[in-house]
């Protein structure tokens, strides 16, 4: 059985940690009905726990860069003036955006 820390129910004040007393009062509150389990995932479920982390990351990296690009447009005056988004539509006006260099860096 696999206990949660946070889920074990502890006086205020008991503080100090032995493993002889822990294991004591763990085998108490097991015997008595206190403690309740948790499940531990296996490698088929953490693979897919890892996917989603990483499908939500992306997905917020994407929408980051896309206001940072609309915003870098909206500095520039250029607005996207459609009554509705189409993106096929949106992103054509995206790639014909072009811009003259007016000054040389460096």
């Amino acid at each position: 059985m696999m206990v949660a820390m946070a889920m074990i129910p502890q006086r205020s004040g008991e503080r100090m940690k032995t493993n002889r007393r822990d294991a004591v009062t763990l085998a108490r509150l097991h015997r008595a009905g206190e403690l309740t389990g948790v499940w531990v995932p296996d490698v088929v479920h953490e693979a897919v726990r890892d996917l989603v982390r990483a499908r939500e990351t992306a997905a917020d990296d994407l929408r980051g860069k896309h206001q940072q690009l609309l915003s870098f447009l909206l500095r520039l005056g250029r607005i996207w003036r459609a009554a509705v988004i189409r993106r096929w539509a949106h992103r054509r006006w995206l790639t014909r955006q072009s811009f003259e260099h007016t000054r040389r860096i460096g």
